[in-house]
């Protein structure tokens, strides 16, 4: 009995290679990368910022969440809070978009991609997507 769950698994790990992929095809554009930057004057993450202000009133004070810069800084108010959001971009580390294990679906992914974002891809930044095969060894 012994020999025969040696074989099964000796067996099932001559499968697993036999049909393991060598590598698998990566779609990434090199240029949206995630990056770290500071919470509060980071650009790349496109952080949404209100302020929490309280205004004097001659009877009492007002307070007010999630207001704009330019209410925040008026006359009236006596202390502000400058409140930072979460990022509202956000990518992968290396920028990658879908892994396929042939290169002819990357390809197709590509093709399939160019056409539902056509409209949205601003042609005078630098927008590019690459095919890279990442061999596994």
């Amino acid at each position: 009995m012994l020999f025969y769950a040696e074989s099964e698994s000796m067996l099932k790990g001559w499968i697993a290679r036999f049909f393991a992929p060598s590598g698998i095809w990566v779609v990434h554009n090199p240029k949206h990368r995630a990056v770290w930057c500071s919470k509060t004057d980071c650009t790349h993450l496109n952080r949404k910022i209100t302020y929490d202000i309280v205004k004097d009133n001659d009877v009492e004070d007002i307070i007010l969440t999630g207001v704009s810069e330019e209410m925040a800084h008026s006359e009236d108010v006596t202390r502000r809070t400058r409140r930072v959001s979460t990022p509202t971009i956000k990518h992968h580390d290396l920028g990658v978009l879908a892994a396929f294990p042939t290169e002819v679906e990357a390809v197709e992914f590509l093709k399939t991609y160019f056409q539902t974002h056509q409209d949205k891809i601003d042609t005078d930044s630098e927008y590019e997507l690459l095919i890279t095969k990442i061999d596994m060894t």
